[in-house]
């Protein structure tokens, strides 16, 4: 396997990228009735960050990160294109916010 740098070859880069990403679209365009189910895995998914983290973080992160992602949802409310990304991160959001509040809820005195 060779290393190529990515700045020898720019058009290539982008171009691999770019089909990436059109395969990407085609492959959640045609879930698009199943995306409910993910929702479950972007909620575990921000558990899993949550105890992942090498050191607490502070009480008001799960908030804020919750209160962010509201913020971006209401302002991409418009364009499902960013609208369910928005949603996506979201969840995940409010997967860290929900352990991290477990946490602290049956953490001993």
């Amino acid at each position: 396997m060779t290393v190529r740098p990515i700045w020898s070859e720019p058009n290539t880069f982008f171009a691999e990228r770019r089909a990436w990403l059109t395969w990407l679209r085609a492959t959640l365009a045609a879930e698009r009735e199943r995306w409910i189910l993910w929702l479950p895995v972007a909620l575990g998914a921000g558990i899993a960050v949550y105890f992942s983290l090498a050191d607490e973080p502070p009480p008001s992160a799960g908030p804020l990160l919750v209160g962010s992602a509201v913020i971006v949802i209401a302002l991409s409310a418009r364009n499902i294109r960013y609208l369910m990304p928005a949603i996506a991160v979201a969840v995940v959001a409010l997967g860290f916010a929900v352990a991290q509040w477990r946490s602290h809820d049956v953490a001993a005195p």
